[in-house]
């Protein structure tokens, strides 16, 4: 097993047959390989996720006013279906979550 300082480094040595195969987060492997600028060297050899994880963003705490914006703006994403949207359009529907929260891992 090699490992790699950038994505973009094991992406390049995939590419030029340097390497066979290469782990990769599930969301941008699906972008790869539904993008129209690199569906052709790409494909997925497994859907099957190892540790599926929801996406976190982090807020300094002396920053209340700006976590509760963010809050606000995601659920407004949620709520007008954009959010739904988007996630479609990457093809990565099945990860979506049914609410926004704060600190809901503790």
């Amino acid at each position: 097993m090699r490992t790699f300082e950038t994505n973009s480094d094991a992406l390049v040595q995939l590419c030029t047959d340097r390497v066979v195969a290469m782990a990769n987060d599930y969301r941008p492997a699906v972008l790869l390989v539904n993008d129209v600028r690199t569906r052709s060297a790409y494909h997925l050899a497994s859907t099957l996720r190892y540790e599926p994880q929801l996406y976190a963003m982090v807020v300094a705490k002396g920053r209340p006013g700006l976590r509760e914006t963010v809050l606000g703006a995601l659920t407004q994403l949620l709520r007008s279906g954009v959010y739904g949207e988007v996630l479609s359009r990457w093809h990565v529907q099945d990860g979506a979550v049914q609410q926004i929260t704060i600190n809901s891992s503790r």
